[in-house]
C-alpha cells in the first residue's frame, strides 16, 4: 500500500467530524474497486488491519537481532514421502540456537511431513504432494501474512533446494499482487542449494513439481524476470552453494541478483551435506542478521 495513503490519513483524520465517514472515503481512495460492496462500519473494520500494517511499515528500520521468528523450508522429496523437519534441519537449528535465534519455525507442505512447526497442508487444503512450487509459495505468502504481517511481525526466510524456490516465488508472486498471494514482510532471505537457474536432474521428471525446476521451465521464467523480489519491506537475500553439489550447480545456486558479499560459494559438500557442515551453517545464520553492503 502507497506511503502516500498513510500521510493523506493522518493529515485528515483529525479533520474528520464523521470518522466512519472518513474510513469510507479513504478505503473508496485506497482500493475503488471495493466502494461498491461496503458501508461506512464496514470499510472502518476492514481498514484497522490495514491502517497497522501502514505503520508497521512506515516506520521500519532493521533490527537484525536474533529474536524475528525463523521459517525454514526444506526441499523437494523425489518420492513425495516428505521429511522429518527436525532431523532435515537438525544442524542448521542447533547451530541457529547456539547463535541465539530463538523462534525457529519449520515449514512442512507434504502430506508426510512430521515434526513440523507448521504443515502449510492445513492452512491450505488444496495443495498436493505434486503442487509446483509456485503454488506452494502462494500458500506461504499468506501463511506468513495471516500469522505475522497482518500483526506487524517482521520475519527471516531460509530455504534449501526447493525450498528456497518456495520462498522465493512467496515474494514475487506478492510483489506482482498475483490472485493467491499475500503481502508479507520479510528482512532478510538465505538460499541453500537452490536451482535458481533450474536443474539437469529434473530433465527426466514427470512430476508436476519436479518438472517447475528444470531449466527453463514456465515457473523458473517467472522467476527469473525479478532476480532479487522484495516484499513490503526491503529483503536481504543470500545465496549458498557448492561446487560438488551433484544435483544443483554453482552458477544456478548462485543465480540471484545479489552482490558479491551475498553470494557464498563452498566445496567438497553435497547437495544435503550442506546442511550438515559447520560453516555453511553459521553463513545461513550470518545471512539471517546481516544488511546489505
Amino acid at each position: 500500500m502507497p506511503l502516500k495513503n498513510f500521510h493523506f490519513f493522518r493529515s485528515n483524520i483529525h479533520k474528520a467530524p464523521n470518522k466512519s465517514q472518513f474510513f469510507y472515503e479513504l478505503i473508496c481512495k485506497i482500493a475503488p474497486e471495493f466502494s461498491f460492496i461496503v458501508d461506512e462500519m464496514t470499510a472502518m473494520k476492514m481498514l484497522l488491519p490495514l491502517l497497522a500494517l501502514m505503520l508497521a511499515t512506515a516506520s521500519y528500520a532493521r533490527t537484525d537481532d536474533t529474536h524475528k521468528p525463523v521459517l525454514l523450508i526444506h526441499g523437494w522429496s523425489p518420492t513425495q514421502t516428505g521429511y522429518d523437519c527436525n532431523s532435515y534441519f537438525a544442524n542448521t537449528i542447533s547451530t541457529l540456537k547456539a547463535q541465539g535465534f530463538s523462534k525457529i519455525v519449520t515449514v512442512g507442505y507434504y502430506s508426510n511431513d512430521k515434526n513440523c512447526s507448521f504443515n502449510l497442508r492445513q492452512f491450505d487444503t488444496s495443495l498436493t504432494n505434486d503442487s509446483s512450487f509456485k503454488a506452494i509459495g502462494a500458500a506461504l505468502s499468506r501463511y506468513i501474512q495471516q500469522h505475522y504481517t497482518s500483526t506487524g511481525q517482521v520475519v527471516d526466510l531460509a530455504g534449501h533446494s526447493m525450498g528456497g524456490l518456495i520462498m522465493r516465488a512467496a515474494l514475487q508472486g506478492a510483489s506482482e499482487k498475483l490472485t493467491s498471494f499475500a503481502p508479507i514482510m520479510v528482512e532478510d532471505a538465505v538460499t541453500i542449494s537452490t536451482p535458481h537457474a533450474g536443474t539437469g536432474s529434473a530433465s527426466w521428471c514427470w512430476a508436476t513439481q519436479c518438472r517447475a525446476m528444470a531449466k527453463n521451465s514456465t515457473d523458473l521464467q517467472w522467476l527469473a524476470k525479478n532476480g532479487n523480489p522484495q516484499s513490503l519491506l526491503p529483503t536481504d537475500w543470500t545465496v549458498i552453494g557448492s561446487t560438488s553439489d551433484e544435483l544443483v550447480t554453482i552458477s544456478s545456486a548462485l543465480s540471484m541478483s545479489v552482490d558479491a558479499n551475498h553470494k557464498q560459494t563452498y566445496s567438497g559438500l553435497s547437495h544435503l551435506g550442506i546442511l550438515k557442515d559447520a560453516p555453511s551453517n553459521a553463513r545461513v545464520a550470518a545471512g539471517l542478521v546481516e544488511a546489505a553492503r
